[in-house]
């Protein structure tokens, strides 16, 4: 009981939370600027790494 109330608080919050996003610009560009970021991290460090080799 307590874990499905727990659950729909996350999903709820979690609906907020994309509905803020979606709505706000600002908001979604920055969110698409981190997630890139953290996509290319372990590139850019991967590339780091082979030029310390050579």
């Amino acid at each position: 009981m307590v874990l499905m109330i727990g659950k729909s608080l996350i999903y709820s919050g979690f609906g907020e939370f994309i509905g803020t996003i979606t709505l706000n610009p600002h908001i979604q560009f920055l969110v698409s600027l981190q997630v890139t970021f953290w996509l290319l991290l372990p590139l850019l460090g991967g590339i780091f790494w082979l030029l310390e080799i050579l």
